[in-house]
């Protein structure tokens, strides 16, 4: 999951598949190897890390964030700001989709509306458009505030000032689909759909893009399948894994290795829809061993107890005491029965398994504990067939954070009915003054520990590891779900 968020066939037929893949092809194939495959190509709807990879190559928003976190103009070929800062008008570049379709103000208009009526993660970021609310409640056709005057001009109009609007506009969620194809897998971006089936997915570069592999496959494979593959040279780039130092340093001396400062949080979270007691929820937090866990499946990590990463707003240094854990009451009371998800693609998954199960066993009715594919087990959090969940959430700022928190959201590690989250959510949003936010992430990070729905366990050190046929990328402080095959250029020969 992205923002969030992620998650073993036999090592040897994944070796044997990875081979096959980097070989099926005469053309130049780049080898992509990942914990599980993407499975939903609608920027909307997608909560897993390995899918919205996948979208990242596919489609495109208005604007993108750049290697220094800056939004800068992707689709919008130029804006105005009016003085008041309550209308934006944005012309757009004269560019096709997948279909050959060309991107015109009204795909803009139709895609920023239809992730508002599929509350897409971080939707309500957009309710000072004029307009917004009716819409939602269903009283109009569409957000006022948006038009297409033009073919390729969109005009958005504001209530009231909202700094954050292009960063907004930069996110995934908000990328532009055409309005007129069915199919999520067209899009404006630099790769196409080639194939996708349950076995591999292949991209395909646009003739236009100067830079990039030409073929991309990504092919399922566990971590220790895919560092051997990586090592043989049959495939690219590790970079959906969380590598361990050893891991790192044997592939070293034949790779491209980089650090970046990522906000990815590993964690345990538990259901409110189903363990509705705040109460309830801390003593099962409570049972969980978490020096024992990270010793034994991530010893090259140090326990935090904090949401965001250090270095991003909101990091909380001291938790000042919204961690506590309340004492499991005696008496013999017991916690509920507990199906516990594991995501594919955390690594270590059949240690943490058997760690969660010594932990909560001992204390429980029963306990059930699944190793299940990211989109599974994101699945499986949504129709409440699990108690518990353990995996990890990302994002490209502080922003993807918290909107996986708020519970009007599609999918959200948020408490029903919580309203004071999605207020200061959106206050968070509307000032510009560094310090201001940062208190306002901090009281954000605080009320989301005290919700007892998640126990942050660590923030991994983020390695990115490939070929060094291609040269060392700057990457900047953002996750590696969000590095762009079209801007990796290959090495003079």
């Amino acid at each position: 999951m992205r923002c969030s968020a992620w998650f073993t066939m036999r090592r040897v037929a994944i070796a044997v598949a990875l081979v096959s893949a980097a070989r099926a092809s005469a053309a130049p194939l780049y080898v992509h190897p990942v914990p599980s495959l993407p499975s939903d190509f609608d920027p909307v709807t997608a909560n897993d890390v390995f899918s919205i990879s996948a979208i990242a190559q596919i489609h495109e928003s208005l604007f993108r964030i750049d290697s220094n976190s800056v939004p800068l103009p992707n689709l919008v070929d130029s804006f105005g700001v009016s003085q008041d800062q309550l209308d934006y008008t944005f012309d757009l570049r004269n560019v096709r989709f997948h279909d050959g379709t060309s991107l015109s103000a009204e795909d803009a208009k139709f895609s920023i509306e239809r992730a508002v009526t599929k509350k897409a993660a971080g939707y309500e970021r957009l309710q000072l458009i004029a307009g917004f609310q009716a819409f939602v409640d269903k009283k109009a056709a569409g957000i006022a505030g948006i038009t297409a005057p033009k073919p390729n001009r969109l005009v958005i109009h504001l209530t009231k000032p909202f700094p954050s609007l292009i960063e907004t506009l930069a996110d995934v969620r908000f990328s532009i689909l055409s309005r007129t194809s069915k199919s999520p897998m067209i899009g404006l971006g630099p790769y196409i759909v080639k194939k996708a089936s349950t076995d591999e997915l292949v991209l395909q570069r646009r003739p236009e893009e100067a830079h990039g592999p030409k073929l991309v496959s990504y092919v399922r494979a566990s971590q220790p399948a895919a560092i051997e593959a990586f090592a043989k040279g049959d495939a690219q780039d590790l970079f959906a894994y969380s590598l361990k130092k050893a891991e790192v340093e044997r592939l070293s001396h034949a790779a491209v290795v980089q650090i970046i400062q990522s906000p990815r949080t590993y964690l345990v979270a538990v259901n409110p829809r189903l363990i509705t007691k705040e109460a309830d929820r801390d003593a099962i937090l409570a049972r969980i061993d978490v020096p024992g866990l990270i010793n034994a499946c991530y010893p090259d990590n140090a326990r935090t107890a904090s949401i965001v990463p250090p270095g991003f707003p909101g990091y909380l240094s001291d938790p000042a005491g919204s961690t506590k854990a309340h004492p499991l009451p005696r008496g013999g009371t017991q916690l509920p029965a507990l199906r516990i998800a594991i995501a594919q693609g955390v690594d270590a998954e059949e240690c943490v398994a058997a760690r969660l199960q010594r932990s909560l066993a001992p204390a429980a009715k029963r306990v059930s504990v699944d190793v299940v594919d990211a989109d599974r087990a994101v699945a499986r959090w949504q129709d409440n067939s699990a108690e518990l969940l353990f995996a990890y959430i990302e994002g490209e700022n502080t922003l993807d954070m918290f909107q996986n928190f708020n519970p009007n959201t599609s999918f959200s590690f948020g408490v029903p009915g919580d309203r004071w989250l999605p207020n200061e959510f959106a206050s968070y949003n509307l000032t510009s003054d560094p310090s201001e936010k940062h208190r306002r992430a901090e009281a954000l990070s605080t009320h989301i520990l005290s919700l007892r729905t998640v126990l942050p366990l660590f923030h991994p050190k983020q390695y990115i590891v490939y070929s060094k046929l291609y040269k060392p990328m700057k990457i900047g402080v953002r996750s590696s779900t969000f590095i762009e095959f079209a801007s990796m250029e290959e090495q003079p020969k």
